[in-house]
């Protein structure tokens, strides 16, 4: 097995110059779907503004939102990398339902309580 400097070094280079093309268009997609994002959140939130929605309510949306866009984003630049993004959309679907649970049943529970103290404020 014959080892040659100069085979090796070109190889090298070319996986590094392919490498660091991928890092330098990652960097540009990262950078314009922030800009695209912030813009998203901040449309959505100025027509939740002329709905007349509470603040908290309008915050918690574009927080949501925001939140999920960028999820979103780093799960594309991911697999834009070449990592296997099956068990993140699996692990986010997971989440969504644990906390589609936890909310039914907070609301649930808040349901209950206010029932019940209708129910003993009227006695």
């Amino acid at each position: 097995m014959d080892f040659n400097p100069s085979t090796t070094l070109q190889t090298g280079l070319t996986l590094l110059t392919a490498f660091g093309l991928k890092v330098v268009g990652a960097l540009v997609l990262w950078f314009i779907c922030r800009w695209l994002i912030r813009l998203a959140v901040n449309l959505i939130g100025r027509a939740l503004d002329r709905q007349a929605l509470d603040r908290t309510v309008i915050a918690y949306i574009r927080s949501g939102i925001g939140l999920l866009l960028n999820v979103v984003l780093i799960v594309a630049l991911l697999g834009f990398f070449g990592v296997q993004t099956a068990s993140f959309a699996a692990l986010l679907a997971g989440i969504g339902i644990a906390v589609g649970m936890a909310w039914s049943g907070l609301l649930s529970i808040s349901q209950l309580d206010y029932f019940y103290w209708c129910y003993v404020l009227s006695k």
